[in-house]
């Protein structure tokens, strides 16, 4: 029996062409007149078994009993149990866990999910191995793999916390008895402070929208919301109408499995209300929706969509810095300290599970005042 199958199997029963990495339901075909080949008469079985191929091809499956009577290559009948369960189902289990127990971000499930098949990808190349049968030393040579290949310190990086992460759980469910990622450590990426906006800057942004049109006042009910609450973009998109409490001057927010309140300033009041009260109503397709904002189509924002609302205002600002939704949530953090806020008091607003995610704008805070030192002070 062998495991190193040349791709992820599909859900469904195998066809001719498919590959896999292992399962109980796999008849592979190893002879030279058949290999890659589907038998007519293996096809439709309700009970396949495994077998073994030289080219790593699906030829069909068959019931178990009576299978070797077929004559299909060198056929080994086994028993495997939990061992059939495929490597594609522990990576979709372990995405199940990320989001239902770890309440992780989609972006972060998405971003783990790719690593650990890409990593799966390179085993099956260049080391003929599976995922569960990595050694220490393939993960390592992964990570050089990688940075031969022009990835960034903190993609590697990224990878092997994503991979650590899924041997961890694979541990958890007893389907492997080492973590091969344990022990090893990642080059120290060189540190990116964010991109941030100057308070003119901001002010330049957001007077953008014109208030003249449904998309004017929508825009602008957006970005005033994003920077006065320094929210994620994919918490803006998610919001619905009655996360909103504009009487009191706040919005709830929930995210990763927890709810935070914000405040609003004045400004960001009054936009959401006119939105909300004069613009929304017109833009909504179904009188059910509950989204907060909807694009011209009356559907929930999307994604994209706000992506393509910011780098139009930033060029119609002409503003040289790329703004990304994440520029104005680190402008919000670095504005608030600025002006005497707690660092514990903005990892609650901006949702932070750990200080130190919140600690680095105060380095920034930090350089920005060593760029002031060295450009007024007459000696610096």
């Amino acid at each position: 029996m062998s495991c190193d199958a040349a791709g992820v199997f599909p859900f469904s029963r195998p066809r001719m062409g498919d590959v896999c990495w292992f399962s109980v339901v796999i008849l592979w075909e190893g002879t030279t007149r058949c290999a890659g080949e589907l038998w007519t008469g293996l096809v439709a079985a309700v009970c396949p078994v495994y077998g073994h191929s030289a080219d790593w091809r699906v030829c069909g499956t068959c019931p178990a009993v009576g299978a070797a009577a077929f004559g299909a290559g060198t056929l080994e009948l086994v028993n495997l149990g939990r061992e059939g369960f495929a490597l594609a189902d522990y990576i979709t289990e372990y995405g199940t866990y990320l989001a239902g127990e770890k309440h992780a971000s989609q972006n972060t499930i998405s971003s783990y999910l790719r690593d650990v098949t890409q990593f799966s990808d390179y085993l099956r190349e260049y080391q003929s191995c599976d995922l569960k049968r990595a050694k220490p030393e393939m993960v390592q040579a992964y990570m050089d793999w990688m940075q031969g290949h022009g990835k960034s310190a903190a993609s590697v990086t990224r990878f092997l916390a994503s991979v650590k992460s899924f041997y961890n759980y694979l541990l958890s469910r007893d389907v492997v008895k080492i973590n091969p990622a344990k022990g090893i450590t990642a080059a120290k990426a060189e540190r990116k402070y964010p991109e941030i906006l100057t308070s003119k800057e901001v002010e330049l942004f957001l007077d953008q929208p014109r208030c003249v049109d449904a998309k004017g006042f929508r825009d602008h009910a957006m970005l005033e919301l994003l920077y006065a609450t320094g929210i994620r973009v994919s918490e803006l998109i998610s919001m619905d109408l009655d996360d909103l409490n504009l009487a009191a001057g706040f919005i709830r927010c929930e995210s990763k499995g927890k709810e935070r309140i914000i405040p609003l300033y004045n400004t960001a009041v009054k936009a959401l209300q006119d939105y909300v009260r004069d613009i929304r109503p017109q833009l909504i397709a179904d009188s059910e929706e509950t989204a907060l904002f909807v694009n011209m189509n009356g559907e929930r924002m999307s994604r994209q969509g706000f992506w393509k609302i910011i780098k139009y205002y930033q060029e119609k600002a002409g503003i040289e810095k790329d703004i990304t939704p994440h520029t104005l949530r680190h402008s919000f953090a670095v504005h608030l300290l600025e002006n005497g806020a707690d660092l514990r008091s903005i990892q609650e607003m901006l949702g932070h599970a750990d200080i130190s995610s919140t600690q680095i704008y105060t380095h920034v805070v930090k350089r920005q005042l060593k760029d002031v030192y060295q450009k007024a002070h007459p000696r610096a």
